[in-house]
């Protein structure tokens, strides 16, 4: 007897407990979330990038353009725009767009715009240079940067690795040997 009564009550307990929780979070949750919006509060300005909604496209698929120009309607508001889609600009309506998390292309800070200094040190200035025609590395940038030794094309092909300086040496004269 004394167990049903202890199971009844732990029963009645949950039961009671559970009302009460959910009771208040359903009225909390109702209360603190903000009712989605069909559409962007932020008002259009040209140099934003926005998706271009397409019918019958998969959204993945969707153009990215940059706004250009506003067009006001006959009340002053703002209902369409020229957005720039590759080389194209096409009048959309502002309903089709939906804007990307960007700054305006105008907008951005001065900050992101200036080269980020680097503070390490340069150790060799030859190979931070971008070079029209590359060449194969000399023996003394070899040296200085490298852990492994620079392999020639007919070393890589011919898996000669023997050993860090009987791989250069063997490359060498295997092109020896077949000129």
């Amino acid at each position: 007897m004394l167990t049903r009564r202890l199971i009844e009550s732990t029963a009645a307990v949950r039961e009671n407990l559970w009302n009460a929780f959910s009771d208040e979070y359903y009225a909390l949750l109702r209360e603190s979330t903000a009712r989605p919006t069909a559409h962007s509060r932020d008002s259009p300005k040209p140099g934003t990038t926005v998706f271009v909604v397409t019918d019958k496209v998969a959204r993945y698929r969707w153009p990215i353009g940059v706004i250009q120009k506003l067009i006001p309607s006959k009340d002053g508001k703002i209902r369409s725009v020229e957005v720039k889609i590759g080389k194209r600009i096409l009048e959309k309506s502002v309903n089709h767009l939906i804007p990307l998390e960007l700054p305006p292309e105008d907008q951005k800070s001065p900050a992101s715009e200036a080269a980020p200094q680097d503070t390490t040190p340069n150790v060799d200035s030859k190979r931070d240079e971008p070079t029209a025609n590359p060449t194969p590395p000399q023996a003394s940038e070899v040296q200085s940067g490298r852990t492994r030794p620079y392999l020639h094309r007919k070393a890589k092909g011919n898996n000669t690795t023997d050993g860090r300086n009987n791989a250069l040496k063997s490359s060498s004269a295997d092109s020896t040997t077949s000129d």
